[in-house]
C-alpha cells in the first residue's frame, strides 16, 4: 500500500513528512499490540519509494488495520491529506 498526500501532485511533501507519519502509525500500531486478545498487524517493510511512503502488509488484517491506522491519522496534519492507496 501506498500513503499519498491527495492534496499535491508531488511526493514531495509525503517524503518530507514520512518520519512523523511512520512514529506515528508505529505508535498505533504498539497501542494495538498490547491487547493480548487480538490478532497482531504485522507488515514487511515501511520505506519509501519514488517519493511515496509504502507499506507492505502480510495479510488482510494487516491492510484493515492500517486502513484504520491511516484514517485515524490524517485529521492530524494540517497542510497535507494522508490517504492509502
Amino acid at each position: 500500500m501506498s500513503i499519498i498526500d491527495k492534496s499535491f501532485s508531488s511526493p514531495n511533501t509525503i517524503l518530507e513528512r514520512w518520519v512523523e507519519i511512520d512514529v506515528r502509525l508505529s505508535s498505533l500500531v504498539l497501542s494495538y499490540v498490547r491487547n493480548p486478545a487480538s490478532s497482531h498487524p504485522e507488515f514487511d517493510s515501511s520505506e519509501t519509494l519514488r517519493g511515496y511512503g509504502v507499506i507492505k502488509c502480510t495479510d488482510l488484517a494487516s491492510l484493515d488495520f492500517l486502513t484504520s491506522s491511516v484514517a485515524k491519522i490524517s485529521d492530524v496534519f494540517e497542510d497535507i491529506k494522508v490517504k492509502l492507496i
